[in-house]
């Protein structure tokens, strides 16, 4: 398992530099709240929130209730309240609804420090007038910040908006064509012999990613940066993925339970029990960074080569890929890919509700409030 990288902050300007490193991307009509908790000041759940939204919540009670029950589950000891104005958006003294939010955090938390980042400068605001207090600078020190140094060291660069987020490659059209008659190809096979050689296809797509996947994480722990993908296979991972039982194979070996992975194939139908509980928010299931890393790269270039109308089961693995990983901004992108697609995406749309819902693998004690200690379907 590859060990986190340790960042300190050290002032306002250093948390504040973190965000888009959080997020993934540099937010723009937005309001972001980040927890720190009360023991040692670790930097924990970032949530951001765009502010037209904000404005047109039809149950303001119920929604600030969900975002501070978010934070307590956090253990948050302080949060840093950041708003980051679009040129529609009002000026932060007549935001009431944003006001209003901020209020009811500090009233639960006990701690909050209210900033505004602009495109020219950043500014702490009073959190009873929400005007600035003086203190601040230039938006552009930001960048300069040592922890802003230290997460680009560490090989983090946020890409410069949502819309940019989890942008696929542009292989070459000829690498298209070979893809999408592998996939038709393969997926031809899957309804010849009967029910023995569904069997034998699911078995064999299955062995397809796990050999891919391991020629990938193999050569990224060589150091190798790229890895040409045969496009031939890239089709038999996309049939596959679209397979539900062969899908929940893929699971099951990117979360490290290859016993699962082998039963979904054997058993088709009857691993759905299985696999829900390896969905289960309350778990807590962590992967490995080298084999999710792998994995993401493979699903993101299959998906590139696929044609629409295959391309929604690799969507939603990726959604659940993000969403195991607490990329909620990815996740909630390919989410949305996913339901675009043709057909009937159940995974992409039990992790949309998931998010929803404020569930995630990376905060069981929020879906152990939620969901209660037992029973789950997914």
């Amino acid at each position: 398992m590859t060990q986190p990288t340790v960042i300190r902050a050290h002032c306002a300007a250093d948390i504040l530099a973190c965000i888009p490193h959080q997020l993934g991307f540099v937010p723009t009509s937005s309001l972001v709240l980040l927890s720190v908790h009360a023991e040692r000041g670790k930097v924990g759940l970032a949530i951001r929130l765009d502010l037209p939204d904000i404005h047109t919540i039809a149950n303001p009670t119920e929604f600030i209730d969900y975002v501070t029950g978010l934070l307590i589950d956090d253990a948050a000891g302080m949060v840093f309240i950041v708003r980051y104005p679009g040129p529609g958006d009002p000026a932060a003294p007549a935001d009431k609804s944003v006001r209003r939010l901020a209020d009811a955090v500090g009233r639960k938390v006990g701690c909050v420090e209210i900033w505004e980042v602009g495109e020219e400068r950043y500014e702490q605001l009073d959190p009873n007038t929400w005007r600035p207090t003086g203190e601040g600078g230039p938006t552009d020190d930001l960048v300069g910040t040592v922890t802003a140094a230290a997460f680009a060291a560490a090989g983090s660069n946020p890409l410069a908006s949502r819309a940019s987020v989890g942008q696929l490659p542009d292989p070459p059209e000829v690498d298209r064509r070979k893809a999408r008659r592998a996939a038709s190809r393969a997926w031809d096979k899957r309804t010849r012999g009967g029910s023995e050689g569904l069997h034998a296809w699911r078995v064999s797509m299955l062995d397809v990613w796990r050999r891919a996947l391991e020629d990938l994480v193999s050569a990224q722990e060589a150091g190798l940066r790229e890895l040409p993908l045969d496009p031939r296979v890239l089709g038999e991972i996309t049939a596959g993925a679209n397979d539900p039982a062969v899908k929940r194979g893929i699971v099951g070996i990117i979360a490290g339970r290859q016993e699962l992975a082998d039963r979904s194939v054997l058993e088709g139908d009857a691993s759905v029990a299985s696999f829900d509980q390896l969905l289960d928010p309350r778990s807590g299931v962590e992967l490995d960074p080298g084999v999710s890393q792998g994995a993401e790269r493979l699903l993101a270039v299959a998906a590139a080569h696929a044609s629409k109308f295959r391309k929604g089961a690799l969507f939603e693995l990726l959604a659940w890929l993000a969403w195991t990983l607490g990329d909620g901004v990815r996740a909630r992108v390919e989410c949305e890919r996913a339901l675009e697609c043709p057909g009937v995406h159940s995974l992409a749309g039990f992790v949309r509700t998931a998010l929803a819902y404020g569930l995630s693998p990376r905060c069981p004690n929020t879906a152990r409030r939620l969901l209660g200690t037992d029973g789950w379907a997914a």
